[in-house]
């Protein structure tokens, strides 16, 4: 291979213990690897120093091998495996064993140190040798005595007799039997016991699983392809952002030069809010642009160290690692792919235009008003028409009818007594926020429900008439404030009629053993929310799913088999998140009666994630959720769930996701 390396690949090369060049690299279950004297490191290391450890290796600080730093305890909470093979950390009995590490590079659990020997990864240590020789960075990392070979197993040998093996059995996926072994015990794969072998040569196994590994390389680098446009729209939005920004400001000067003398002042105050909200853009497209070339800086990684494994002549040593790898480039292609498909978070227009009609009276009340139909600007609006012509009068707030209730507004109000009789009225509020009036309403009615608004927040409501001859001032503000905490119940109206409500709408159980839906009241698209659900009755059958839908969801099957909701489900072990029909991320840990299960939105950065009795269950399960979203729950009749909605928002839950 060439003397120079990416530092994608150069980084696949380095122990993620001790930071060095790999030295008689083992293979861990996950698909990644730890040098020998690392891993005899960990066996060695004392139980009470685990969570030390722990700490030191989330802050990104390398330890000596005296003190590995991913010893854990593998709780079971702790997030399973699907691809370990051979033994790997996704079985019950390895992820849910007390005592227990994480893998340092992928935080995936590993089983337990003395549990299971680890194969030799003599794939990587060629790649590792021929990679080291033509670099000057290679330097000792210090490694102890990791005591006898006896605790590591190499590839090639049979684990009954001595000697090379001759075949590889099909249905055992990466265990090697000599001719020996294949005429003295039943086969251990496949899906019974009993069974003979299906030995078949190493270098047809070798060939086979090359072709597959290159197909799902493939497949990971078409996606990468993808990636890497959508990130160039991302760079290049900055600019578009920035030309519309000059674009509008053109605009409003334009604009207000045309007014009298007496609107200069606000000039300034108006585009100091486009600038402010084009700081607001690029920061979040910025934000979305970094970890795009996070994601694409692994994937780049990864595909680097896959085309150099494809190059491994000896068989043995390319199928241990062939199946690892294998998993990994799928987990990185959906990774990738969620990413691409969900878009740029802001949009490079600016939703907001300047309103030039006010006339002298309401001066002091210039704001951005919100428009979204298109890039025209209104024409501009003279103060000599305003004034020649006589408008309706002043509207009157009915503060006595104005209410708040949740995070819903309830604005009342009444035409002038003078004056033409108005055609319309525009209902306007400001959370506060330095935003300003935004407009949500203009028609002829005399009130407006204004809802979804931020819980635990002051909004200022205004009202202007508008008549054939033009508009009146603003009515005076009405202040109102939203409920501190989002408080609801089930909705039977938007939820599956098979379902049946008692406790206040409080509690949720099924007449049928089918999954139905259950929706909430309240429709959540600001602020930070926190609710749980109690499992009153569970008989070990169902596997009720938590989550969040839009309202037009459907009701009749699991929660998250369409794409309008997102959701976790759970049984009496273990859990998977689902999203439009695909399960991800399984976790160990499940439900009985008296569980609780704790549902954590957060719209402001459109996140997801789950509690399981109290504590933090898993990663962030999704992420740019966008829109109102509804609180939700599917469940069958062996289930009966309680809601406590309105919680406190907890603080203790890592916002940090895996890349896998």
């Amino acid at each position: 291979m060439s003397g120079s390396i990416g530092k994608g690949l150069e980084q696949e090369l380095k122990c993620p213990l001790c930071r060095a060049w790999f030295v008689r690299p083992l293979l861990l279950p996950c698909g990644h690897s730890l040098c020998r004297d690392c891993w005899a490191g960990i066996q060695q290391a004392p139980a009470d120093d685990q969570m030390s450890v722990l700490s030191e290796t989330d802050s990104g600080v390398s330890l000596p091998a005296s003190r590995p730093d991913s010893l854990v305890t593998a709780a079971s909470s702790g997030s399973g495996s699907s691809g370990g093979g051979g033994g790997g950390a996704g079985s019950s009995g390895a992820a849910g064993t007390i005592g227990g590490f994480l893998c340092p590079a992928c935080r995936k659990p590993v089983a337990p140190p003395h549990s299971q020997q680890l194969p030799a990864n003599r794939a990587l240590e060629r790649l590792v040798s021929a990679t080291a020789a033509a670099s000057s960075a290679n330097k000792d990392h210090g490694s102890q005595d990791c005591g006898n070979d006896e605790d590591v197993v190499e590839l090639n040998d049979c684990r009954r007799h001595l000697g090379e093996p001759g075949a590889f059995c099909l249905s055992c996926r990466g265990s090697f039997a000599c001719g020996l072994c294949a005429g003295e015990e039943p086969c251990g794969g496949g899906g019974g016991g009993g069974e003979r072998h299906q030995p078949v040569p190493l270098p047809a196994a070798c060939k086979a699983q090359k072709t597959e590994l290159s197909q799902a390389l493939q497949s990971l680098l078409e996606q990468a392809k993808s990636g890497s446009e959508f990130l160039q729209r991302l760079k290049s939005s900055s600019e578009r952002i920035k030309s519309n920004r000059e674009v509008m400001a053109a605009a409003v000067t334009e604009q207000f030069d045309s007014l009298v003398s007496a609107l200069q002042s606000k000039k300034q105050v108006m585009l100091s809010q486009l600038a402010s909200e084009q700081e607001h853009k690029l920061r979040l497209t910025r934000d979305q642009a970094a970890q795009c070339a996070s994601s694409l800086a692994k994937a780049t990684g990864l595909l680097q160290l896959c085309v150099e494994l494809l190059r491994e002549t000896e068989p043995a040593a390319f199928i241990a690692v062939s199946a690892a790898m294998q998993d990994r480039a799928a987990g990185m292609q959906r990774s990738l792919q969620r990413q691409t498909e969900s878009g740029p978070r802001v949009s490079e227009q600016f939703e907001i235009r300047l309103d030039p009609e006010p006339v002298l009276v309401a001066i002091n009340s210039l704001a951005f008003s919100e428009h979204k139909n298109g890039p025209d600007l209104p024409t501009v609006y003279h103060q000599a028409s305003a004034c020649s012509q006589k408008a309706p009068s002043q509207p009157v707030i009915l503060k006595g009818e104005c209410k708040s209730e949740n995070n819903t507004l309830t604005i009342a109000w009444s035409a002038g007594r003078s004056g033409p009789t108005p055609e319309a009225f525009s209902l306007e509020i400001d959370d506060g926020r330095g935003s300003g009036f935004k407009r949500c309403y203009r028609g002829p009615d005399s009130a407006c429900c204004v809802q979804s608004l931020r819980f635990d927040a002051v909004y200022q409501a205004r009202v202007r008439a508008h008549g054939p001859t033009g508009d009146s001032a603003y009515s005076d503000f009405v202040r109102l404030r939203t409920a501190a905490r989002a408080s609801f119940q089930f909705c039977p109206d938007a939820s599956h009629r098979d379902l049946v409500f008692t406790n206040r709408g409080c509690t949720a159980t099924a007449s049928v053993l089918d999954d139905r839906v259950a929706l909430c009241s309240a429709g959540l698209s600001r602020g930070q929310h926190y609710w749980e659900f109690s499992v009153d009755r569970y008989d070990d059958k169902g596997d009720p799913a938590f989550g969040v839908a839009r309202i037009d969801c459907r009701k009749d099957e699991k929660l998250g088999r369409d794409h309008k909701a997102w959701c976790m489900y759970i049984d009496f072990k273990r859990s998977w998140f689902l999203h439009s029909g695909e399960h991800f991320e399984r976790t160990d840990g499940g439900i009985a009666r008296g569980a609780t299960v704790g549902v954590r939105l957060d719209c402001d950065r459109g996140t997801l994630s789950y509690y399981l009795n109290g504590a933090p269950h898993g990663p962030v399960a999704f992420t740019n959720l966008t829109g109102t979203l509804y609180p939700a729950v599917s469940l069958s009749r062996s289930t009966q769930v309680t809601l406590n909605a309105g919680l406190e928002v907890p603080h203790d839950l890592s916002e940090d996701e895996s890349d896998e």
